[in-house]
């Protein structure tokens, strides 16, 4: 079992890159909105604690399956100790499978970052709009409290690579990840 963590900021493209490096590394994708969309649209909110919970249970019904591996991207938080702890816990699910775990991060400038927030967005469902919005208050109130950072140090981890991926092809950063990892 492999598990591929891609890390970085809001709407830096985990998602994207991701669905790339899927279609070509016979893994499996799992990003937040695949759980916290539907809470939205059937309840109107999404409550953490239940995210989490399915979350886990995708987890770690994935981690007993005989799949190749999967690609994980997470809800982002502006406490770097809390996301890394949240990485921590997904290790420990996988930990008894044997998996060999790869971190991959996708950082980006905030330039690049805010030209995103200002993409129109009204031809997307109302749940991704208003999902959108919040995304947007949350990162400029992480922005106050600290530079968007992994929070990995990559001599920490052997199975890290750092990816500027402005400007470049979803498709090609997903190459350049099978390529170094040897998928």
């Amino acid at each position: 079992m492999n598990l591929l963590f891609l890390i970085g900021d809001c709407a830096d493209g985990k998602k994207t890159v991701g669905q790339a490096l899927a279609k070509i590394s016979g893994f499996r994708l799992l990003y937040h909105h695949l759980i916290a969309d539907p809470m939205l649209e059937i309840f109107g909110s999404a409550n953490p604690e239940i995210i989490l919970h399915l979350r886990d249970l995708i987890l770690a019904e994935f981690a007993a399956s005989d799949q190749y591996g999967l690609i994980f991207t997470g809800a982002e938080g502006c406490d770097i100790q809390m996301q890394w702890d949240d990485l921590a816990h997904i290790r420990k699910i996988f930990e008894p499978y044997h998996t060999q775990f790869y971190y991959v991060e996708l950082p980006k400038s905030r330039q690049r970052q805010f030209v995103h927030d200002t993409a129109n967005h009204f031809h997307l469902p109302k749940t991704f709009q208003l999902n959108s919005r919040h995304r947007k208050q949350k990162r400029l109130q992480c922005n106050q409290t600290h530079h968007p950072a992994c929070c990995i140090e990559p001599s920490a981890e052997p199975n890290y690579l750092r990816i500027d991926s402005t400007g470049m092809d979803p498709k090609a950063v997903a190459e350049r990840i099978k390529t170094y990892f040897s998928f």
